[in-house]
Order: C-alpha cells, then sequence, then structure tokens
C-alpha cells in the first residue's frame, strides 16, 4: 500500500508545497529556508485549522508508517539491528520533545491538533520496544487484559467527558499559542 501510494504523496507535497496561502507549518518551513515562497500570501486568508490537522495527519502517518516498513521489513534495516535501534531512540527523543511541548498548550482544540501527531511519533518506539521483547503487546490481544483494557477505557471516558466540560472560552487559541 506505501509504494502504491508513493506517487499520490509526493504529488500533494508538490501541490501543497506550492500553494502560497499554506499556513502549515512544515510547508512555510521549506519556504522559508529553502527561498521556496511562491508568492505573496491573500490578505485576509484565514488558517483552515481542520484541514491543515487532517492533510498532517495524513502526511505524517504515511512517513511514520514507512518508517516502521523499513525498520520491520527483512528487506529494509530489520527491527533488531544498530541501525533500527538508532531510529528507535531518536524517535523516543522526538517524542520526549513533542510531549513537553504539548504540556505547555492551554487550549483544548491546539492541543488535540498537537497531540495527533505527537502520538503518531510516539508509538514508533513503542511498536520497537515490544518487538525487542520488552513486554508483551496488550493492544493486540485485549481479551487476555481485561483488567488494563478497563483501566484504558475508563481514561478515554474521563478524557471525553473532561472534553465536554471545558469551558468553550478555554479551548479558543490563536496562532500564537499554537506556535509557542
Amino acid at each position: 500500500m506505501i509504494q502504491a501510494t508513493t506517487l499520490l504523496v509526493v504529488a500533494m507535497l508538490i501541490f501543497f508545497g506550492a500553494n502560497k496561502d499554506t499556513r502549515c507549518r512544515m510547508f512555510m518551513w521549506f519556504h522559508r529556508n529553502f527561498k521556496l515562497r511562491p508568492d505573496k500570501m491573500t490578505p485576509g486568508y484565514k488558517r483552515q485549522h481542520a484541514r491543515t490537522a487532517a492533510i498532517e495527519t495524513v502526511f505524517l502517518i504515511w512517513t511514520i508508517y514507512l518508517f516502521a516498513i523499513f525498520i520491520n521489513d527483512p528487506r529494509g534495516i530489520r527491527y533488531d539491528s544498530i541501525a533500527a535501534m538508532c531510529i528507535t531512540v531518536g524517535f523516543v527523543i522526538w517524542a520526549i520533545y513533542l510531549i513537553n511541548k504539548l504540556l505547555k498548550i492551554r487550549g483544548l482544540g491546539a492541543a488535540f491538533r498537537y497531540a495527533i501527531p505527537t502520538g503518531n511519533i510516539a508509538w514508533l518506539p513503542i511498536e520497537g520496544f515490544s518487538r525487542w521483547g520488552l513486554y508483551p503487546e496488550i493492544w493486540v490481544k485485549p481479551a487476555i487484559y481485561p483488567g488494563l483494557m478497563s483501566i484504558i477505557l475508563l481514561i478515554y471516558v474521563i478524557g471525553i467527558v473532561l472534553m465536554y466540560r471545558t469551558d468553550s472560552s478555554q479551548s479558543k487559541c490563536t496562532v500564537e499559542q499554537v506556535a509557542v
């Protein structure tokens, strides 16, 4: 599936990379550092958080999945190699950095937008550590671990209740708050 979607993702990267009105931080970073300003941004154009978060999520999941395949596939570097361990440690460091930034975000909407990629990045080491035999993959066989799965379900329910009880004025944020 990854190989079949590569051309589509490259085309989307070109399309969104050439978009002068992008507010995606990755593309803005490329524009700034590689002097790729397509044109001046449209005055009054407002950032569309849902679209940006959705596209960033698709790209990130695709990229993380590509790394996971490259690490775990015997035709790649294999999960038990030194290179896989180095990549996994790099992802751990990156995830810790992102989690620290996530904990500083006050708005609920901005925190969720930031938590999606952070969770995806943090998941690759979790999978790697289970492949190395550090712990069993409890999420693959939930019936074997009913107590732990009940605790996780309770955490989700508490999270949903807290989301609905959050004051809507706290959940609004500005672009500057997300950038911090």
